[in-house]
């Protein structure tokens, strides 16, 4: 973003230098908020990439790019149907519209192929860790739809989440797909490093301090195979001295087979990871039930003041009318009356919609995911 986001043109033309090299077939990249900034990198690569999306949401725009060397063919948007808070309007999540951005592409060898890039809600504690696993339960489903058809399959993203979470248990094991990162590449991080400029911990003897939080998936077949994955764009921006981003770039490359056979598709999630889900969004429920029913009793509260402020423009004016302060009562008393009014009206309609309109539709949708996770859990208890 403007001003909130240092030294975005040096790192934008960085950016687009980096990928003008030509190494890369498909690039995915996120937190591209400013539409003016994708046109800036699609128009400085596009001798190198000839397609390019990117994918509208909310008020600011999903973030989301996809830049392929292969036709697109189709794309789809997904948004997360839950999203954040509306009142917490400095975090942002709710109002960029997060969500899972797929292009289709139409690959010389392998037909077609599903690209999805998405962005999970951020961290902010455990603040949002069930909305998170919310928006990592309908990836995973999605994912796991699209692999099930028998589709080749290559998921891109900043999860917010590290390896031994419950939000990746969930998305490696139903999405039916793998991590491209465990098959060629020691442990290691994108995030928090005290080797990027842009991090809290930038030159601290703290090395253990950097966490994975982006991540490459594909579907295992036997035509799809990951040869290598690694960290890149590591080190600074030569003359500028600083990172491209505050995440490092992850890369994967895979090595195309001409088979026919098919690779059996199996894999389920652990009772554990499922009962943990539930409790979650079941805490969850409880604490978004909680919280629409103060705001509606503080729409309860507008409507009582707003009665008595009613009361006062007529009631005053009539007191003081035979007194010296009659005519200073009657002017003073609406003026006064009528603002609060005003004020107080805004807050009850506001608290309105964030108690029912809001409340009722994050409650839904937890009930409507729970529902679906216990479906599952019956499944594989059977």
């Amino acid at each position: 973003l403007p001003i909130v986001s240092k030294h975005k043109s040096t790192r934008l033309a960085a950016i687009a230098k980096v990928l003008s090299n030509g190494y890369y077939d498909i690039v995915a990249l996120q937190e591209i908020w400013v539409y003016n900034d994708f046109e800036f990198l699609r128009k400085n690569v596009k001798h190198i990439f000839p397609f390019a999306k990117y994918f509208h949401s909310g008020v600011f725009g999903s973030g989301l790019a996809v830049f392929s060397k292969f036709p697109i063919i189709s794309s789809s948007f997904y948004p997360f149907i839950l999203n954040g808070k509306p009142l917490q309007v400095f975090h942002g999540d709710y109002y960029v519209g997060k969500g899972v951005g797929t292009v289709r592409l139409n690959h010389p060898q392998l037909g077609y192929l599903d690209v999805f890039n998405t962005h999970l809600h951020a961290g902010y504690g455990d603040r949002y860790k069930a909305h998170r696993a919310a928006q990592c339960w309908q990836l995973a489903n999605l994912l796991r739809s699209f692999v099930i058809a028998g589709n080749h399959v290559v998921m891109t993203g900043d999860l917010n989440s590290i390896p031994d979470s419950l939000n990746y248990r969930l998305i490696r094991d139903h999405s039916l797909l793998t991590d491209s990162w465990t098959q060629t590449y020691d442990p290691g991080f994108t995030c928090n490093s005290p080797f990027n400029t842009f991090s809290r911990y930038y030159q601290k003897d703290n090395v253990a301090a950097g966490k994975r939080l982006d991540y490459i998936l594909y579907s295992r077949t036997f035509r799809l195979e990951c040869i290598k994955s690694e960290v890149v764009m590591k080190d600074v921006i030569p003359g500028a001295n600083i990172s491209y981003s505050d995440h490092f770039g992850v890369s994967a490359v895979f090595h195309i087979v001409n088979h026919s056979e098919k690779m059996d598709i199996s894999g389920h999630l652990q009772p554990s990871t499922v009962d943990a889900l539930i409790q979650l969004l079941e805490q969850e429920l409880t604490v978004a039930k909680y919280d629409a029913k103060k705001h509606i009793y503080c729409v309860m509260t507008c409507i009582f003041v707003l009665l008595i402020l009613i009361m006062l423009t007529i009631l005053l004016p009539t007191q003081f009318r035979l007194t010296i302060y009659g005519h200073l009562a009657t002017i003073l008393t609406p003026l006064f009356c009528g603002l609060c009014m005003i004020i107080i009206s805004i807050i009850g309609s506001f608290c309105f919609v964030i108690g029912l309109v809001f409340g009722r539709t994050e409650q839904n949708s937890m009930r409507e995911m729970i529902d679906e996770i216990k479906l599952l859990k019956g499944t594989l208890a059977s």
